[in-house]
């Protein structure tokens, strides 16, 4: 585990005091963010491609198949 179990105390108790939609919104952001990192990795592996080409390849990297 990279997490210390302070930090990972304090992030326990920060989730915890966390509404059920503010849940759901923190879990869009980090959802969203790792898309970002995906898509950024992908740009720096193939910068030939375009935006669409560059989603295609996200699918296929994500569901594991061929689109």
């Amino acid at each position: 585990m990279d997490t210390s179990s302070e930090a990972a105390a304090l992030q326990e108790e920060f989730y915890a005091r966390l509404t059920g939609a503010e849940r759901v919104d923190v879990a869009v952001e980090m959802s969203m963010l790792a898309r970002e990192f995906a898509i950024s990795r992908i740009r720096a592996e193939h910068p030939d491609l375009g935006e669409a080409e560059l989603v295609l390849e996200y699918i296929r990297s994500v569901l594991g198949i061929d689109v």
